[in-house]
């Protein structure tokens, strides 16, 4: 057991090496380099390994196409970041998938106990790139009415709406990377820059933006009526986010009542009856 505890620490400290933050370490700056995540080592490990594992990937129903989405909104916030990348999540599944199968095998040594930990290796980073691209899409619901206004009052000052996209797309914000991000697209392919950037909208999967991107393509092409249609999504937007966040208050007492039970009355009760149950043993009752 003591062993297993020292190779699963051994294990550990590998991987925070590996994919931690750069360190002045001999030793992380040697790991890193071998796995080609410092500057001249090449293709990252975790990149090389997901381009192996996207194929049976691709099998498995709602597991790539979940992370590819997942990986375009983080790309948003962070396009460098390694779960911005479909192929680094997928090797980084994998690696986790071994870490656990072995870290558990060393603890515990037991097969079917081994397979529950690579099954929760994979899972743990899936579940980080999820809760990521959670905080990068709530970000995103947030702006969007404020950059929709903005770009409602560009169109009524007479800038025209690609203009004000393109005004729009100077802000630091999440829905502004994601204008910029379709109209570098649009300026390298040739395509129209709306119709360029519905098809993002739709590859984000989300449908504030998909109509975001509809009204500003119709506005473009009627060529009238752009401030009011662009008031009307951003109050929609606006309206449908405040209805978001308090059907997330109004879930939150209730999601709230298991933990409740388990991480204090179920505690609380156990000292009550086990002082209880002493002093009986004291009394000679029993």
């Amino acid at each position: 057991m003591t062993a297993g505890l020292l190779a699963a620490m051994a294990v550990l400290a590998a991987a925070a090496a590996l994919l931690g933050e750069p360190s002045p370490g001999f030793w992380a700056r040697r790991l890193r380099r071998a796995a080609g995540l410092e500057e001249g080592g090449g293709i990252p490990l975790d990149a090389r390994i997901g381009r192996r594992v996207r194929g049976p990937a691709a099998r498995l129903p709602g597991l790539l196409s979940g992370v590819e989405r997942d990986a375009a909104w983080i790309g948003l916030q962070d396009p460098w970041g390694p779960l911005a990348s479909p192929e680094r999540v997928l090797g980084l599944m994998a690696l986790g998938s071994v870490m656990g199968l072995g870290l558990f095998l060393l603890a515990f040594a037991d097969p079917v106990l081994a397979l529950l930990g690579a099954t929760a290796g994979a899972f743990a980073v899936r579940l980080l790139q999820r809760s990521r691209a959670g905080g990068v899409r709530k970000a995103f619901r947030r702006e969007l009415p404020e950059i929709t206004q903005v770009l409602a009052m560009e169109v009524a000052a007479g800038a025209g709406v690609l203009r004000g996209l393109e005004r729009a797309a100077s802000a630091r914000t999440v829905t502004a990377a994601w204008i910029r991000r379709a109209l570098a697209a649009a300026q390298s392919s040739g395509r129209n820059p709306f119709e360029e950037l519905l098809e993002s909208a739709r590859a984000l999967g989300l449908q504030e933006a998909v109509s975001f991107a509809t009204q500003l393509d119709l506005i473009h092409r009627k060529g009238v009526g752009g401030p009011e249609l662009l008031a009307e999504v951003a109050e929609r937007a606006a309206a449908d986010y405040i209805a978001e966040v308090n059907r997330r208050i109004d879930a939150l007492e209730p999601n709230m009542a298991a933990p409740t039970v388990v991480f204090f009355f179920v505690p609380f009760f156990v000292v009550i009856l086990g002082l209880t149950f002493l002093a009986l043993l004291g009394s000679g009752l029993f």
